[in-house]
């Protein structure tokens, strides 16, 4: 197949759309009130939508019960309408649902690269988050929590503190150089083999 002079772009369509055909579920039928619900969430402009908000959607298009509702949402969840986080140690991210992915990318890069963070040596107090992440995308305490929470989930950050999580370490924006420990003589050496 060739990009630049179009050979056998034919012959990888037909196979592609093969290869869909014969995938599970594809040409499983689904309720009309599912469908309702995708066409929804699709024309929805925001970013993030509450798990209560989706039940009510759910209720109002008479999917009442409680697997149906798990069901349409794992659905949703891979066709990629929505995105799904089921860890429950993270309460915000099992509690809503991710409408626009790059809502969340956007969030964790302008941690990433926040520069007072950096020279902060990747320690931020939970109080000074709302510097990075401002409003109107990030527009409450419950948005922040989100992003963090999506972040300790892949390991990018991690909350500490006295009564709760009240500063966040990202560790790859640590100081690289080693820190001046004072001068040592005669220490304890160790020798690992």
């Amino acid at each position: 197949t060739s990009c630049l002079s179009g050979e056998g772009i034919d012959n990888l369509i037909q196979e592609i759309t093969k290869t869909v055909e014969r995938l599970p579920h594809v040409n499983d039928t689904v309720p009309k009130s599912w469908s309702t619900v995708k066409q929804t969430l699709e024309s929805i402009t925001k970013n993030y939508m509450d798990y209560d908000r989706y039940l009510e959607l759910c209720e109002n298009t008479k999917i009442v019960d409680k697997i149906s509702q798990e069901t349409l949402i794992d659905f949703l969840n891979d066709l990629g309408v929505v995105l799904k986080f089921t860890d429950k140690r993270y309460a915000e991210l099992s509690r809503a649902y991710i409408l626009n992915p790059e809502w969340v990318t956007q969030g964790v890069y302008k941690i990433l690269n926040n520069r007072d963070l950096i020279q902060a040596g990747g320690i931020i107090d939970w109080d000074r988050l709302d510097n990075i992440l401002q409003p109107p995308e990030y527009a409450n305490d419950k948005h922040r929590r989100f992003i963090i929470e999506m972040m300790e989930k892949f390991e990018l950050c991690y909350s500490f503190g006295d009564n709760g999580a009240t500063k966040i370490l990202v560790p790859d924006l640590l100081r690289k150089d080693e820190p001046y420990t004072g001068e040592w003589e005669n220490p304890l050496e160790f020798e690992y083999k």
